[in-house]
């Protein structure tokens, strides 16, 4: 059977590295019965809570940069693949030896492509490369919280305890 969006553990991914549910394109219900309705458009907060927003394929795609530019040697880096690896390679240069190649900055080349693209979509938000139109205030983007390592652990300056982001800022935040 071809899976036509995220299942639970990918959405759950998606949304713990801080996609915003708003962005998702279908839902599961509290049956778990796929709903190919925008989830944005589900106005009960109540409801929202009972639901777990999913994404297809075409929406992750649309959501992901076509190219970006490396901040470091200042290379562009352009979306490409097939029916199952994505990467983000540059053009193709000619090497030392006049061959054709290309630099690769990342490669997903997983068996399923949705697999791909949540891991894709995990790297480039990690990198800052994911519009962050997508992407929901993290304790992170805010200027009270100090020294937050990769598991979201960090110290609340503001409420002076520490904290654990868990992708949701709290009312107090101060954007960055």
């Amino acid at each position: 059977m071809n899976q036509i969006c995220t299942n639970k553990e990918q959405s759950s991914r998606l949304l713990e590295a801080g996609m915003r549910p708003e962005t998702a394109d279908m839902y599961l219900d509290e049956f778990e019965r796929l709903v190919a309705f925008e989830y944005s458009r589900i106005k009960s907060k109540a409801y929202q809570d009972t639901v777990l927003p999913t994404w297809s394929l075409s929406k992750l795609i649309d959501m992901m940069p076509k190219s970006y530019q490396d901040d470091i040697d200042g290379m562009v880096y352009y979306l490409s693949g097939n029916f199952v690896e994505l990467m983000y390679a540059s053009d193709w240069i000619e090497d030392g030896e006049g061959d054709n190649t290309y630099n690769c900055a990342k490669s997903f080349d997983k068996e399923n492509l949705m697999d791909n693209m949540v891991d894709a979509i995990e790297w480039l938000i990690r990198e800052g490369h994911l519009n962050k139109k997508f992407l929901t205030d993290k304790c992170g983007d805010c200027r009270l919280i100090e020294d937050e390592d990769t598991n979201g652990e960090a110290w609340c300056a503001f409420h002076q305890k520490p904290t654990i982001c868990d992708s949701r800022a709290c009312k107090d935040i101060l954007k960055k």
